[in-house]
């Protein structure tokens, strides 16, 4: 599918619906449950090192919806963000409430802020570059997270399709020092670079970090055998000052026309580096942030 033909489309929710008819939009009210081992060793691991790699804690039936959904975009030259068209793609992180109360307090709030992934196993696919989602501390001084990343894989995540590598907490000397404004002046030299660690993930697994932590995506390669398909989600305190407006309820997804606004923002900060940096898709994408901006 072109562009162009695919920008005319983009605001028939008829469109989406016989894209993905397996998936849903403003209809089903059902979400899946998570399976943890144990929220409080979970909050635990990420007041220690930053970060949790649990497995087997989502069904693989919902996980694999999302997967041909982003498959299905993929293959028609649609941005996989367009996937947070679709109930699904909120309902999934519903299941995680338990890990978010535990780790966030009963209050906390989706923040506008998603993503979704897929990286081809190719030499010249690779995940984000390293960074911190959010440069100025968002961690108390017991380490408690005041927002969080959650990133679920669709595929699994491996290094030879681009799995994401982190620089664990404890490890991180310019986060023991909370100076952690100036990422991209971070260089990991000599016995540093013993301690990074891989995160290869399988279909199910629960990833979670908070928006301090130094992480990457890997170099993808040809001899990877399926690609890295994900998709995340960011979290915050509710008795916390907003990081991003609007600040949107756990158990209500925008209205279709909002979501179509809210990939738009995505799409604009993002699509430079993910081969859709095109004039018309730019063109699109500030079209529906302007037309369908979210207002809480």
């Amino acid at each position: 599918m072109n562009q162009p033909l695919f920008g005319k489309q983009v605001t028939r929710i008829e469109f989406w619906r016989e894209l993905c008819p397996h998936l849903t939009i403003e209809g089903s009210r059902d979400f899946p449950q998570a399976i943890f081992p144990s929220v409080k060793s979970l909050v635990e691991r990420i007041c220690v090192e930053g970060y949790v790699n649990e497995p087997g804690v989502l069904p693989l039936n919902a996980i694999e919806a999302l997967r041909v959904g982003i498959k299905r975009l993929q293959e028609n030259g649609i941005p996989p963000a367009f996937g947070f068209v679709y109930d699904e793609f909120w309902q999934i992180f519903r299941g995680l409430a338990p890990f978010l109360i535990g780790a966030l307090g009963p209050e906390y709030r989706l923040l506008p802020s998603f993503w979704a992934w897929y990286v081809e196993p190719t030499d010249a696919a690779a995940g984000w570059t390293p960074h911190r989602d959010r440069p100025a501390a968002t961690i108390a001084a017991d380490n408690m997270p005041d927002s969080l990343t959650i990133w679920l894989p669709l595929t699994h995540a491996a290094p030879l399709n681009g799995c994401l590598y982190v620089l664990p907490m404890q490890w991180d000397d310019n986060f023991h020092r909370r100076n952690t404004s100036k990422c991209a002046d971070m260089v990991l030299e000599g016995a540093q670079l013993q301690n990074i660690r891989a995160l290869p993930a399988s279909p199910g697994s629960l990833l979670a970090w908070n928006q301090t932590l130094f992480h990457w995506g890997g170099r993808a390669s040809r001899m990877g055998t399926e690609p890295r398909c994900s998709i995340s989600l960011e979290f915050q305190r509710g008795d916390r000052a907003p990081l991003t407006t609007p600040l949107i309820h756990p158990t209500k997804i925008p209205p279709f026309y909002s979501r179509l606004g809210l990939v738009g923002r995505k799409l604009r900060k993002y699509a430079p580096f993910h081969g859709f940096n095109t004039p018309e898709m730019q063109l699109l994408a500030a079209g529906l942030e302007w037309k369908y901006g979210f207002k809480s």
